[in-house]
């Protein structure tokens, strides 16, 4: 169990890092002044945070599980309507029935993020996943899926961006199989 805790930190320290190294990258300024920017609000391209949720168990035999984790976005503005978000998360399931079997999912997907004349901003995009199942003492399984992911980002005007969403993961192991979970989480954006 160590060196999944070693996982765990290494994802935490890779996020954070990302995350500070685009935001520098952002922040640059070009050595020759460019005309300012429309300023909308105070939020930036990089956000990090926690999300929190239930993996409604949808297959046969599956009981729902809790589920907690990381969630980093960058948002690149495609247009003045849509902004493309780059969206790598890691969710891992801490209260599995089974004694020394722990599941991780790590994420990547790419959303668009409808810039609508409302408090909530919809997102929807595709996105693939790697499961982790850590097993004590036993061979470790690795499988890879395909993910659905559709979403609503709160706009406060603020650094703190909540969400609520749901993500379709089909996993492509020998037995497929699928995962439906609801999930809510805050990013901070700088």
């Amino acid at each position: 169990m160590n060196w999944l805790h070693h996982l765990l930190i290494s994802l935490c320290v890779l996020t954070l890092g990302l995350a500070i190294t685009v935001g520098n990258a952002f922040a640059q300024q070009p050595e020759e002044p460019a005309p300012p920017a429309p300023v909308v609000d105070d939020e930036g391209p990089v956000g990090v945070g926690l999300i929190l949720g239930l993996d409604l168990g949808i297959e046969d035999g599956q009981d729902m599980e809790f589920i907690g984790g990381l969630d980093a976005r960058f948002y690149i503005e495609a247009d003045e309507s849509i902004d493309v978000v780059i969206n790598p998360a890691a969710v891992i399931y801490p209260f599995l029935d089974a004694e020394g079997v722990n599941l991780i999912q790590i994420d990547l997907n790419i959303l668009a993020q409808f810039d609508v004349d409302a408090p909530v901003e919809p997102y929807v995009g595709p996105g693939v996943a790697l499961n982790l199942t850590l097993i004590d003492d036993f061979d470790n399984q690795t499988d890879f899926g395909i993910n659905g992911v559709a979403g609503v980002a709160i706009d406060l005007d603020a650094q703190i961006e909540p969400f609520v969403q749901a993500r379709f993961t089909r996993v492509l192991a020998d037995e497929g199989f699928n995962i439906l979970a609801v999930m809510a989480g805050a990013n901070f954006r700088f």
